[in-house]
């Protein structure tokens, strides 16, 4: 990315119809949906009343990722951009290196080795064309794959979060759907789809937290 592409306006979603701050403002708005899971899962792992720095990262990383957004939904350039997507990077490898750990009990190499999975399929899905990526959404494959390992290895063990692997799994797919469908939708719905993504991973990500997050 260029100097100057830094601060080009993006327009990618329906929403937005010109490059003025608050154009975007369902979109920014819910993005609240991102620090009102980090603040339900801090009052969660208060109430355990143990420490556990990794969940601490995570619930962190969950409130830097809703601040990350709204800058993109609001500023809508390439700097903020990279304040969105940096921080989802960071919390999808740190959540694999604690749930596979954690949930699957896996030695910390073999989790490595599950994040360089990882990678190798995000730099396969990034080489789709854009007319074939559902808005962009293809990206998040990779994601959806790891949710869905984990529910099958979850399930298999009859392991007490499999359920709760299960409900990550469908509030993805909708939260995929809607992502994927913002700007088909743009004729029959300006507002867009975009901000119902950012309130069922809200929701995803409360349910991912706890289900790693220690009791005993």
């Amino acid at each position: 990315m260029s100097g100057g592409d830094w601060f080009s306006p993006i327009d990618n979603y329906c929403e937005r119809l010109d490059a003025s701050l608050f154009s975007e403002p369902l979109n920014a708005i819910s993005n609240g949906a991102f620090l009102i899971a980090a603040f339900v899962l801090f009052m969660r792992y208060r109430a355990v009343g143990r420490r556990d720095f990794e969940v601490l990262a995570l619930i962190a990383l969950v409130a830097v990722v809703g601040l990350g957004s709204l800058a993109f939904h609001t500023f809508a350039n390439g700097l903020s951009m990279m304040a969105d997507v940096m921080p989802t990077a960071v919390l999808v490898v740190t959540y694999i290196w604690v749930a596979f750990r954690r949930l699957l009990l896996w030695r910390g190499r073999s989790a490595l080795g599950a994040i360089a999975l990882f990678f190798v399929a995000a730099f396969i899905v990034g080489m789709v064309p854009q007319a074939y990526a559902f808005n962009g959404s293809i990206a998040y494959l990779p994601c959806f794959g790891v949710l869905l390992f984990l529910w099958a290895q979850l399930a298999a063990k009859q392991h007490v979060e499999a359920i709760t692997l299960k409900k990550a799994v469908l509030v993805f797919m909708a939260s995929l759907t809607f992502r994927s469908v913002d700007m088909q939708w743009c004729a029959v719905f300006p507002l867009g789809t975009h901000f119902l993504w950012h309130c069922f991973n809200g929701i995803l990500l409360t349910l991912l937290v706890r289900a790693v997050l220690r009791k005993d």
